[in-house]
């Protein structure tokens, strides 16, 4: 009996200074494709910018998986718009890939009605040190994110939002955003040879949405632009 009052009562000290049942958070790497925004507004016919980046979310006591396999080697985004559309909607005028740090087999194309835009590029063979999180020039670098090129949007009529999604590129088929050292692919969650691993969480079945908005005029500048209308009619008139 006394020897089960001093192990309760070892327990209740170290739990009050905070020994026990505190266990360290599980450690995970998650990735995703991501935008370095949720919404753009612009005004109608205008064109905004969409940078695109692949994010490593590191947790608890996990490391940057791309350090250790030497960074980045490869990547294929895939931007969508979310259908339906809007009518008079935005859509995709032009985009490119970040061919200073990615230069071999650099692909940028989208549809003829400008609602889906891909991006894509690699390192030369025999790269020794690949891009990491935080590439990219001035204005385009993000600590934990790897800069991957950009989309340039037509804004769409007053008052419409267009959603577009960016993702992984055909996982099925293989993906194609890939570590250096080890050929991790991390679209689909596997090694060089299609083997599954629990090093990190892929992005082969996720989406980062965003949005691109035009205004509606404010009645204020409504009345301002009739009124300067009537005046102009009224010098005429004169």
């Amino acid at each position: 009996m006394m020897n089960q009052n001093l192990k309760v009562a070892v327990l209740a000290a170290a739990a009050g200074l905070g020994l026990v049942f505190c266990q360290p958070a599980n450690a995970s790497i998650v990735y995703s494709y991501v935008t370095d925004s949720s919404t753009y507004l612009g005004a109608p016919g205008s064109t905004v910018q969409v940078k695109v980046y692949l994010k490593e979310a590191l947790s608890g006591s996990s490391t940057s998986l791309l350090a250790s396999e030497n960074g980045l080697a490869g990547f294929n985004a895939l931007v969508t718009e979310v259908s339906p559309p809007p009518s008079n909607g935005a859509m995709i005028s032009t985009e490119g890939s970040n061919s200073n740090d990615f230069p071999l087999f650099n692909t940028d194309s989208n549809s003829a009605d400008g609602s889906s835009g891909l991006i894509a590029g690699a390192v030369p063979a025999g790269t020794t040190h690949a891009p990491q999180p935080g590439n990219g020039p001035v204005g385009t670098a993000t600590a934990g994110e790897v800069y991957l090129g950009f989309f340039n949007f037509k804004v769409g009529g007053p008052g419409t939002s267009t959603p577009f999604v960016v993702g992984a590129s055909d996982p099925v088929n293989g993906g194609n955003t890939t570590t250096l050292k080890n050929v991790y692919d991390l679209d689909t969650q596997t090694d060089q040879n299609g083997n599954p691993t629990n090093l990190f969480t892929g992005v082969g079945t996720t989406t980062t949405r965003f949005v691109i908005s035009a205004p509606v005029p404010e009645p204020a500048s409504v009345g301002v632009f009739a009124l300067g209308g009537l005046l102009a009619l009224r010098r005429r008139r004169a």
